[in-house]
Formats: structure tokens, sequence, C-alpha cells
């Protein structure tokens, strides 16, 4: 199998978004977050009540980042951005485990 890549987006909500009904957010998310690749995942975790730096974070797994690229562009031009709701905070792609292969053992073969 190989490489899963893992973006984590940072995201902090403006005012216009949480002034919103959660019919109207969810209504909106959906929209936005419905885009999918195949092989894709995109998990949405809630993290203002746990740091001052973002309010959301989007968790993308994709085993080719050119996906992770149109989906940004597709929320780029959806509401989430182009309103804007949200400011995007940082982008961190990160790939699981890669020390393994580093290894001394991995590099022998073993």
């Amino acid at each position: 199998m190989g490489d899963v890549y893992t973006i984590f987006i940072l995201l902090r909500a403006r005012t216009a978004w949480l002034k919103l009904s959660h019919a109207e957010r969810a209504a909106i998310g959906r929209a936005a977050f419905a885009r999918r690749f195949d092989g894709m995942t995109v998990r949405y975790f809630d993290a203002e009540a746990f740091t001052a730096q973002c309010s959301d974070v989007l968790v993308v797994e994709t085993p080719r980042l050119d996906d992770h690229r149109r989906l940004m562009d597709h929320l780029r031009d959806s509401e989430i951005f182009a309103h804007p709701y949200f400011d995007l905070v940082s982008v961190i792609p990160a790939v699981e485990d890669v020390y393994r292969d580093l290894s001394p053992v991995a590099a022998q073969g073993g």
C-alpha cells in the first residue's frame, strides 16, 4: 500500500459564522464538505474549547496530494471561504510513521 497523506487544516470561525443558526451552519457545511475523491476521508473537529489558535480542524486523509489540492480549490470557492465564514489559520501536511521507513532495520530489509 502506498503512502496516505494526512493534512490538518486549522480554521478560525468568523463572527458571521457564529451568528448563523445551527441549521444554516449545517446546510453550508454539507455543501462545502460534501466534495470527496476516491480514497479520501474528511473529518471535522471542534477545537475552540481547547485552544485559542483555531476554532475548528479538518483532518483530510488521501493517497493523492492532487486530490487535496482539488478539495482546497472547492473549499476556496465555497461559502466557507468566499463569504467568508472562516479564516484559514494553517495547513499542516503529514505522513504517518515515516521514521519507520528511515530506520536502519527497515533500510536492511528487516
